[in-house]
């Protein structure tokens, strides 16, 4: 299952007043592959890929061993 994440600037209710959306870059939603463990903990329902997950969670908590999906 791929990242479930919104793109950039997609979250504001108000119109966007940042950098333009551009389709190529800023899919919605993100797509890349999800994190299935940290630290040997299932994080897998959350369904976000490693740079959302750790946007989410913060860097301290991405401890390895990580596993994507395949």
């Amino acid at each position: 299952m791929p990242c479930v994440a919104l793109a950039r600037g997609m979250r504001q209710a108000a119109p966007h007043t940042g950098v333009a959306f551009n389709d190529t870059t800023d899919n919605n939603p993100c797509g890349r592959k999800i994190v299935q463990s940290v630290n040997g903990v299932n994080v897998s329902a959350e369904n976000l890929c490693s740079f959302h997950w750790q946007f989410l969670h913060g860097q301290r908590d991405y401890v390895l061993p990580v596993v994507m999906e395949p």
